[in-house]
């Protein structure tokens, strides 16, 4: 069996609200996937993904070697189409801290538990644990390589998959970011181009 998804638009909205510490996040994905059995004939979905809905709560800025922190919990809404919605909320966190070395060089990780379901409509825990370097090349490029992985727990399909990530962004000016990605799987249960794209962010 091979399938193929692919993706067409991810907006995220995040919005400041309340306080400097606290911000929204909501976002969207919309869906085309392909699946060929054998070689019998193709079936092709489309629709929408269920909705992220998220918060980002500030903890700590740097002090040394104490890092920047953050926590952003999480949830998958069960508004997609039928094709590809998990008919349940699946909540999580995300943990991200980071360190700045220098005005060329900072260090992201990002610890993540969510709740997933599998191939077998088999609800189970997700692990995620990326570390990500981040590079300022000059005024206006950035680059980033990243290591990230994926631990499913009690999950009656899913394996661990290891992948190295990385990209370009490039500031057209204060407000308006593009950037291109792509990866390599590190293992046999990791697919190559799992995460490819181009795309672009604004801040107003």
């Amino acid at each position: 069996t091979v399938v193929q998804t692919q993706s067409f638009g991810e907006p995220l909205l995040r919005a400041g609200l309340f306080a400097e510490w606290f911000e929204f996040r909501l976002g969207y994905t919309y869906l085309v996937e392909q699946t060929k059995i054998g070689g019998g004939p193709s079936q092709r979905f489309s629709g929408s993904d269920d909705v992220y809905v998220g918060a980002k709560l500030a903890l700590t800025e740097q002090v040394g070697w104490l890092p920047e922190m953050a926590i952003f919990p999480q949830a998958r809404v069960p508004t997609g189409n039928s094709a590809f919605t998990n008919e349940q909320v699946l909540p999580g966190f995300n943990f991200a801290y980071s360190w700045t070395f220098n005005d060329w060089l900072e260090l992201e990780c990002n610890s993540q538990l969510n709740r997933r379901r599998d191939d077998a409509s088999h609800f189970y825990t997700e692990f995620i644990q990326a570390v990500n370097f981040e590079y300022q090349l000059t005024h206006r490029i950035g680059a980033f390589t990243e290591w990230i992985c994926f631990v499913p727990s009690g999950s009656l399909t899913a394996q661990t998959q290891h992948y190295f990530h990385g990209g370009f962004v490039y500031f057209v000016n204060n407000n308006i970011q593009l950037d291109i990605h792509s990866s390599v799987g590190l293992n046999r249960a990791a697919d190559n181009l799992a995460f490819t794209g181009v795309g672009f962010s604004i801040r107003r």
